[in-house]
């Protein structure tokens, strides 16, 4: 299926959204067990993510045709934090979440990459 600049949109929205979600659960419900300041930097760090999932997500037209690196830069910094926070928190667990993130942004990637040849 071709994806197409207004379906990359919803794509971004969503992420965005249920990225909010999760980090302002992730924030209150961890500092309700147990304060850990690791968890609670990469909650935070989420929710910037998740406001820039927003942007990139109204502004996708316009960010295709002047600056899809931007876009593309974007996923794999989400893509390495994600790394990052899984080495430092979950070693040893199932790297279910990070399987999930690599695939999106694999995906993401993908088509802002060739959205972005196509309207140029």
């Amino acid at each position: 299926m071709k994806e197409t600049s207004n379906s990359l949109r919803i794509y971004f929205f969503i992420v965005g959204i249920l990225t909010i979600i999760a980090g302002v659960l992730s924030l209150l419900l961890l500092n309700t067990i147990s304060f850990s300041l690791i968890l609670n930097i990469f909650s935070l760090i989420s929710l910037v993510y998740a406001v820039l999932f927003i942007y990139i997500g109204v502004n996708i037209k316009k960010l295709l045709v002047l600056s899809p690196s931007f876009i593309t830069t974007f996923l794999k910094i989400v893509l390495v934090t994600e790394v990052i926070e899984y080495l430092l928190t979950n070693l040893g667990g199932p790297p279910v979440q990070l399987i999930l993130v690599a695939i999106l942004c694999w995906y993401l990637i993908r088509n802002v990459k060739r959205l972005s040849i196509n309207l140029k």
